[in-house]
Order: structure tokens, then sequence, then C-alpha cells
């Protein structure tokens, strides 16, 4: 397994919504954080197939079913960038990478990545 932690990035609700600028603005510091910060600290990629968790960790909590997922869009559209290449939100539902969402209480706001490896399937 291998770990990635970006303290201080806070992941917002899709239900707050602010001035479409803001917004887009928020969104591709998001995306610029992650990609720099994987350049930083990953010595090698991680072999796709691979499970990736996303864990947010924050004060409150986000609803789990929708809001949780929603909130992790441009940290799963960079990752999937760094990952298989292709434009920003490109391949992010690419069958090779699977993704899952967890969250835990926290004093300060932050996410971690984790990525899994997953058995490369058999040839026939």
């Amino acid at each position: 397994m291998i770990e990635v932690t970006i303290p201080g990035l806070r992941t917002i609700s899709p239900n707050q919504h602010g001035h479409w600028l803001k917004e887009a603005a928020r969104k591709k510091k998001e995306r610029q954080i992650v990609m720099l910060t994987f350049k930083a600290k990953l010595k090698k990629l991680p072999s796709v197939p691979v499970m990736i968790v996303l864990i947010r960790e924050a004060i409150r909590p986000l609803d789990e079913g929708d809001n949780l997922p929603s909130s992790f869009k441009c940290i799963r559209d960079a990752i999937a960038k760094y990952l298989l290449g292709g434009t920003m939100g490109e391949n992010d539902d690419d069958p090779r990478l699977v993704w899952k969402y967890r969250q835990e209480k926290a004093k300060k706001y932050g996410i971690r990545i984790e990525f899994h490896e997953l058995e490369q399937p058999k040839g026939d």
C-alpha cells in the first residue's frame, strides 16, 4: 500500500454553492495541489489496476451516500490524470481504477489517499 497525506486540503460538499468563478478557482487549486503533492511525494506510480481509497479528515462528516464521493470529484480527476494521462476528468471512470471513500473525524482538515494494488487479470 502507498499512502499520501495532504494536510489542510478541505473537500467541500456539493450542496455548498458560491459564485461560479470562485468555484472554478477552488476546483483548479484542488487539482493542482494533488498533482504537485504526487510529484513531490510519490517515488513511483502505483501499478494499475489499483484500488484508491480517498479519506476525508474533517471536523464534521458529510453524508456518505452522495456528498462524500461528490466532494472528491476534482481530486479523483487529478488522480486519474496522474496515473493514466489524458485530459482532466477523462479517465476517472476507467475500470482499472476502483474508488472507495471514507471519512474520519479530525480536529483539522485534510485528506489521505491510499493506493492498494489489485491482482492483474490473467490472460486467456
